[in-house]
Order: C-alpha cells, then structure tokens, then sequence
C-alpha cells in the first residue's frame, strides 16, 4: 500500500481493490497537510477542472491538430482507434500516416481524419514530413510495427519540428537515447521492461511509484505505467495515479484509444504530465460508465469512446464533495 494525497490535500491509501470492495469515501480527520511531493489521486474534480475548454468563436484550428503515425500493414486497427480517439478526445484536426491498407481502411470508415500514404520507413517522404511539421502533437507507435526500417522512421521522425508527442506501443521497443522535445511514453509492464531493462522493470513490480520516476530521469521526459494503479511521473514531481478502470480495458486498442486522448490534450497546450493523466482518468472512467452498460466482459474500445460523451459532460459540471467528505472511489466493474 502507497500513500497518496487527492486534489484537496488530504491523504489517502491506494490499493488494488477487491472484487468484494464497494465505494470508496475518503473523509478529512484533520491530519495536517500532506507533502506536496507525495503522488497526487486525480479525480474527477481535479480532471474537470483542467479538461480543455471549448468557446463559441472557436475554428477546427484551434482545437488542436494532431497526427498520429501507425498502422502498418496488418495492423489496421491500432491506428483507427487512436485516431478516433483524438477526435473523440477534442481535437480539431487530425492526419494519419499510415501504409495503403490502413488509409483504405480508414477512408471507408473515418471519413473525418486526413490521410497520407506512407512506407513507414527508413526515410520520411515529402508528404510525411509536412504532416508532421503541421501537427501540434503527435502520436507514434500504434501498430507501426518493429522492423528495422521503422527504428530509422522513428528517428526521422522526432528530428523534425519538436512538438508534444506520445510514444506508444512499438515506437517504445525502437525509441533510443533521450528525449530531445516533450514527449509522453506509454509503456505496459512488458514494454517498461523493454525499454529501461530488467532493474527497473523487477522494481516497478514492488513500488510502481518509485520507477516510473527513474524511468522519468532516465529518458527525460513523461512516463505513463498503464496498470494497477497507472501512475504518471515526470522530471518533476509529483507523481499522478490513476485509479479508475475495470479490467474490462484489458483488451486490444485500450492503449491505442489512450495514446489519441494524451496527443488530442498535448495538442490543446496541456503539460505533459496533465495531459497523461487526463487521458488515462478518462479512458478509466469511460469504462466504468461502459461496463455498467454492457459489462467489462463485454466491454470493447468502442464501447469506451461511446461512454465518452457522459464523462465530458460530467467533467464540466464537477460538483465538490461535501465536507467532511474529500473523494469517491467507485467499486470496479468485474464480470
């Protein structure tokens, strides 16, 4: 069990919760103010208060324009789902490069992202370097594949224009060296592994807090462990958790709908490490409104984006608990 403090400054054990375990409620017993430099329980309040707004004068520019670089061939599916996601998530404007079968595919069914054609390596075509240099933010990595041509593609990549990007799934096994622009890696426990060795991969096994903050140091830049809790470090403290989900996210294209999420905010100016944590609260908290609809056994990628619509609206009429109350940690759905 960690300590952590919730947005109002009280603190709070997190733990892995039981199937029997119903609500949550955390009431202040006057304990003095936690350290600031304790990891910080993002909730709703705090997610609702830093969710990007939207105004009445707003243009598609303005929202954000994202790219995402995935989907080679045969994996189709990771690429559509994070850039579904970045829509769903905000953003004004969004580019995929991708193989032909991939654009094909996504001309069919997303009539609204933009496309362009890509051999995804070794060397940026004309094309892919303008999208990239279009871009606010971007998304590399889902299902971009793990050849060797695409460890160059990558470099190539993150040498041009230094915007806000999210490494994801393959682009973490192919990422080398440090950080050079603000960048958000995703990993899972398996892709931790792979890219900051078996020391900090065995230790993340006893205290997630404490690794995902050397791994920080050690590519200088945001690190998301997806798990249980995920937990956000940065160069800087504190760590975010995030608490909300069901195992109904364990299943193909989770991480994917993420990745769009996190470059969907990056894009809207959010700080890396914010923008992580908004990303993973709502894709936590869209499949807790989802399994109760259709269980999280059930539960798919678009079925979360399909909860999503709630969770925004709820974001933007947060109410405050009322004293003594400080925070609510609903029972996750497990069947």
């Amino acid at each position: 069990m960690r300590a952590a403090r919730t947005a109002s400054n009280t603190s709070i054990a997190i733990r892995k919760k039981s199937t029997g375990c119903g609500r949550v409620v955390v009431v202040d017993i006057g304990l003095p103010p936690p350290d600031p430099a304790w990891p910080l329980l993002i909730t709703d309040g705090w997610a609702g208060a830093r969710l990007p707004r939207l105004t009445p004068t707003m243009h598609k520019g303005d929202r954000g324009r994202v790219t995402v670089v995935a989907g080679s061939a045969g994996m189709t599916g990771a690429a559509l789902h994070a850039a579904r996601a970045a829509l769903a998530a905000g953003a004004g404007l969004v580019k995929l490069v991708a193989a032909p079968d991939t654009l094909a595919a996504a001309r069919a069914s997303l009539p609204d992202v933009l496309t362009v054609e890509s051999a995804l390596g070794p060397e940026l075509e004309p094309a892919v370097a303008d999208a990239l240099d279009w871009a606010d933010a971007l998304v590399v990595g889902p299902g971009l594949g793990r050849e060797a041509a695409r460890g160059a593609f990558l470099q190539a990549v993150l040498a041009r224009r230094p915007v806000p990007t999210v490494v994801d799934a393959d682009a973490l096994t192919l990422f080398q060296g440090e950080a050079t622009r603000p960048i958000v890696f995703t990993p899972h426990l398996g892709e931790f592994r792979a890219l900051f060795g078996d020391q900090l991969a065995d230790a993340a096994a006893n205290d997630r807090w404490a690794a995902a903050a050397k791994a920080a140091q050690k590519v200088r830049g945001t690190v998301l462990l997806k798990g249980v809790p995920t937990v956000i470090a940065d160069l800087r403290g504190p760590v975010h958790v995030v608490a909300s989900g069901n195992p109904g996210l364990a299943t193909g294209g989770s991480g994917d709908l993420l990745a769009g999420f996190i470059g969907a905010f990056l894009a809207r100016g959010a700080a890396p490490p914010e923008a992580a944590a908004l990303g993973a609260h709502a894709l936590g908290r869209a499949a807790e409104h989802g399994a109760r609809q259709w269980t999280a056994r059930s539960l798919r990628p678009a079925d979360v984006l399909a909860a999503l619509p709630d969770i925004w609206r709820a974001w933007a009429d947060t109410k405050p608990c009322t004293p003594p109350v400080v925070a609510q940690l609903d029972s996750p759905e497990t069947e």
